[in-house]
């Protein structure tokens, strides 16, 4: 997990990778972010005022896969994540099994802490989600949105097998059940909370 504390507007980023995250504190908010690696946010941290960005599970692997492990097969970066989690990245930074880990568990894991945000967005409709959320929170006039970190998409990782996209729903089942509750809103309420 990634949170991290945008001073102005004083809102916090619940950043689960692979969902357009870089945009947004290094894009919209750059130099405006303090960061936290903590289960919980730092007690001085607004409660009320947060927000995450969610993707399709499928789509997010996908990026993830070309970004993180484009040297794996499909088959080592799901043996990657049946691997229990004892660490993050900026504890190991070199060793791919935790990079691969931190950045392709399900949304709805423990770590990413997505419970706790007050509203979610999609990283499908990241403009209208990223401005929404600007309005919720008195952000006037809205920063630019660049889109940074955009993963090269390798077309031998867009077409998988049936058996394959079977494999990813099952392992990401609890992130459909959690985005089949969401509306087709850009932006709304946590139906968590």
């Amino acid at each position: 997990m990634s949170a991290f504390l945008l001073h102005e507007p004083n809102v916090v980023f619940n950043h689960i990778p692979k969902t357009g995250g870089l945009s947004i504190r290094r894009g919209a908010f750059a130099g405006n972010t303090s960061k936290a690696h903590h289960l919980a946010w730092p007690e001085s941290w607004p409660k009320d005022r947060s927000f995450s960005i969610v993707r399709d599970p499928v789509d997010r692997f996908k990026s993830g896969w070309a970004n993180k492990a484009p040297n794996l097969s499909f088959w080592q970066v799901i043996e990657h994540l049946d691997k229990p989690i004892n660490s993050w990245p900026e504890q190991h930074p070199t060793d791919i099994g935790v990079n691969i880990r931190h950045h392709l568990l399900p949304q709805t894991s423990p770590q990413y802490r997505l419970r706790q945000v007050g509203f979610i967005g999609c990283y499908e409709t990241l403009d209208e989600s990223f401005a929404a959320m600007c309005q919720e929170f008195g952000i006037n006039p809205v920063p630019a949105l660049p889109k940074l970190n955009k993963s090269f998409r390798d077309p031998a990782k867009e077409n998988l097998t049936e058996f394959q996209k079977r494999v990813l729903r099952e392992f990401y089942h609890a992130d459909y059940d959690f985005l089949g509750s969401l509306t087709l809103d850009p932006w709304q309420a946590n139906p968590l909370l």
